[in-house]
């Protein structure tokens, strides 16, 4: 199975993978994830990704994309780490901020050259970046509601 048609099956239906592991600790446990779980959620959905695009690329022709790659997975590895309490919510919400850049930043540089490289690429950038815009907005919002003072 390519890693393009995992991502269909996970994706098929209109909910994102966010919603229905969402749905899913509902069943389990009654009420829904916080925040800082669906971030959790998140990072587990999308490292393994990550580190698939990494596998496809060449680091002596892409060294440019290989580099926003690994920046990628710093914001990932940071969003993990910070998503523990409210006292780190902040840095969370910073390494959020930063994938939303990186993430379209990696189609952008243009270097892959193999059209069925750049295909999965895109792929896997479409996944992530469409979890992310889902969650990134509730955790923003969250984030505001922690610090009224900082929202304004």
């Amino acid at each position: 199975m390519t890693l393009a048609s995992e991502i269909k099956l996970i994706f098929a239906g209109t909910k994102t993978f966010l919603a229905k592991a969402e749905a899913e600790f509902v069943k389990l446990f009654g009420k829904a994830p916080s925040v800082l779980q669906a971030a959790s959620t998140f990072v587990t959905f999308a490292t393994p990704m990550v580190i698939g695009v990494e596998a496809l690329l060449a680091p002596e022709a892409e060294p440019e994309t290989l580099v926003i790659l690994g920046a990628i997975k710093t914001d990932l590895a940071a969003l993990g780490a910070a998503a523990q309490s409210e006292a780190t919510a902040s840095t969370a919400g910073q390494a959020l901020t930063n994938l939303q850049t990186n993430l379209p930043a990696l189609l952008a540089v243009g270097e892959v050259k193999n059209p069925a490289t750049v295909s999965k690429i895109t792929e896997a950038v479409t996944a992530i970046g469409g979890e992310l815009n889902a969650f990134a907005a509730a955790f923003k919002s969250w984030l505001a509601s922690l610090n009224p003072a900082s929202a304004t």
